[in-house]
């Protein structure tokens, strides 16, 4: 697991999930972005 601890129970009490597998669903840490990805953002 990529994600410290602390830093999910941290974000699980601030948007007030009861577990953190629930804060764990919207993690998106895991996915690579490419530069590709980063080009095609529209500022």
């Amino acid at each position: 697991m990529l994600i410290k601890m602390s830093w999910l129970e941290d974000v699980q009490y601030l948007v007030g999930h009861s577990h953190p597998s629930t804060t764990q669903i919207y993690n998106l840490r895991a996915k690579r972005v490419t530069r590709n990805l980063v080009e095609r953002i529209s500022v």
